[in-house]
């Protein structure tokens, strides 16, 4: 227990004087079993089901493409990091590239994500967490919904891109060595 929490009863960690849960993140939730890898295991559900049947009906060059298309889309989710944009922003099955044309439907999505009341930014891991808090404290702000949007393009057109680039390369060597951790 930390040591924050040792000297204060349980019914006080959540007390508005003290919120120390808030503030020292604790989780007992493995990563594999929160609500946001859910969201991405049931959006890549129909790309799966693609990929037995490219491999049953041996049509290999596919494998390629599709397995590059996962990766890039488990990377977009996790640049986010919410459940909410994962529904809001499906796997794109047609992505050719990612350019300003390309990502801009992305930064719609989550525009509309924002609008609707909910945050496309996780707070739980960096850097997500701080763009969470532009998320929020734009809700304040008469300019939100262009600061929002100037930031979901930003991620897109920056922070992105080498994932596109490199999708391939990467799926290929997740394949290869069986590991995504190579």
């Amino acid at each position: 227990v930390r040591k924050e929490l040792r000297g204060l009863p349980p019914e006080l960690w959540y007390s508005e004087e003290h919120k120390l849960m808030i503030k020292i993140r604790l989780t007992n939730v493995r990563r594999n079993d929160d609500a946001t890898t859910r969201a991405v295991i049931a959006a890549l559900e129909a790309p799966r089901e693609e990929w037995k049947q490219i491999q049953t009906e041996g049509r290999t060059e596919e494998q390629g493409p599709l397995a590059g298309l996962m990766v890039f889309h488990c990377a977009l989710w996790r640049a986010f990091g919410t459940k909410e944009f994962v529904n809001a922003m499906p796997f794109q099955r047609d992505l050719q590239s990612w350019k300003t044309e390309t990502w801009t439907r992305v930064v719609d999505a989550a525009v509309d994500c924002w609008r609707q009341g909910h945050y496309c930014f996780t707070d739980a891991y960096n850097p997500c967490r701080a763009r969470r808090r532009v998320e929020r404290w734009a809700r304040n702000d008469p300019r939100g919904e262009e600061v929002v949007r100037d930031l979901y393009e930003q991620v897109c057109g920056h922070h992105l891109y080498n994932i596109w680039k490199y999708r391939i390369n990467v799926a290929k060597m997740a394949e290869k060595t069986r590991s995504w951790q190579a």
